[in-house]
C-alpha cells in the first residue's frame, strides 16, 4: 500500500517498480521474503504469469567475525547452563 499510494491498478510494469521499490528499501532477503509472498497472492488470484523474479543473494560462507562468540561469552554459556542443570554443551 506504501508503494501503490493513491494508484489501485496494478500492471506488470508496476509490479517491476515494486520489486526495485523493496531493493531500495530493504535487505535482500527481506525483499525476496516480500516477493514470495506477492507471488502467492499473484497464484490466488489467477495471475500467475505475472508472478516477479526472486533476487539472487550469494551465500555466505563465513560469518562475520563481530557475529563471533568470544572465549569469555561462551565461557560465560558454559557456566550459566551449568548452573541451570543443563550440562548438555561440549
Amino acid at each position: 500500500m506504501e508503494f501503490m499510494g493513491t494508484e489501485r491498478r496494478v500492471t506488470k510494469q508496476k509490479l517491476i517498480e515494486y520489486k526495485d521499490w523493496l531493493a531500495q528499501r530493504y535487505a535482500l532477503s527481506s525483499a525476496n521474503s516480500m516477493l514470495v509472498a506477492l507471488n502467492q497472492f499473484l497464484d490466488c488470484l489467477g495471475m500467475g504469469g505475472w508472478k516477479v523474479r526472486r533476487f539472487k543473494v550469494q551465500p555466505q560462507c563465513f560469518r562475520a567475525e563481530e557475529k563471533e562468540m568470544t572465549g569469555e561469552e561462551y565461557r560465560l554459556l558454559r557456566e550459566t547452563a551449568k548452573n541451570r542443570g543443563r550440562n548438555s554443551l561440549p
